[in-house]
């Protein structure tokens, strides 16, 4: 058996590291969200509207000077959608709601193959990601339309039981800017789904 002497010097210097790493722990989460807030403010976007949509059960935020419309297409999975547009019509996307009876990574998996026979899909990814203190999913491609024109989308679903939220960006890739991606998060972290 092996006995370990630290001497009072060794504790006190262990208990002032452990007391930095706490306190750097602390500060990053305030940082981050001031970060996802200063990405906002970056892309010009000074004032947010929420919506509570779904009979109060979706809420989200959008920047106040974009387009937001409900979608007629609720049904047995999609028990809500709503469409929104960027002032100058660069950006698009879509807030859902949904319902279903298998898991969200078979949905994902499903839908990736549905899209690739009907579209030219690149570059896609599915990552679990943490916004704020909550667990998302990120889906990342490329799609290209039939005048070949390249789109990014960025579609994030916050699952919750057998319901989900999902909402996606999409831009062409000739106007996509290296901030969007902050800004596309910082509207996430404003998704919730109310159960």
């Amino acid at each position: 058996m092996r006995v370990i002497f630290l001497r009072r010097k060794n504790i006190g210097m262990i208990a002032v590291i452990i007391g930095l790493i706490i306190i750097l722990i602390s500060f990053s989460e305030i940082f981050s969200h001031k970060i996802k807030e200063a990405s906002l403010l970056f892309n010009n976007i000074e004032k947010l509207t929420n919506y509570k949509e779904a009979n109060g059960r979706l809420k989200f935020s959008l920047p106040s000077d974009w387009g937001f419309m409900k979608d007629d297409i609720a049904g047995d999975e999609v028990l809500y959608s709503g469409s929104f547009y960027s002032k100058d019509s660069k950006i698009k996307g879509m807030v859902q709601l949904w319902k279903l009876n298998k898991n969200i990574y078979d949905f994902l998996k499903d839908s990736a193959n549905i899209s690739k026979t009907q579209n030219k899909i690149s570059n896609y990814s599915i990552n679990d990601i943490k916004i704020g203190n909550r667990a998302f999913i990120l889906v990342r491609y490329k799609i290209e339309n039939v005048e070949g024109n390249t789109f990014l989308a960025y579609e994030y679903f916050l699952p919750k039981g057998n319901e989900f939220a999902r909402m996606s960006f999409y831009i062409n890739q000739k106007d996509y800017k290296e901030a969007y991606g902050g800004m596309f998060e910082a509207l996430v972290n404003y998704v919730d789904l109310i159960n």
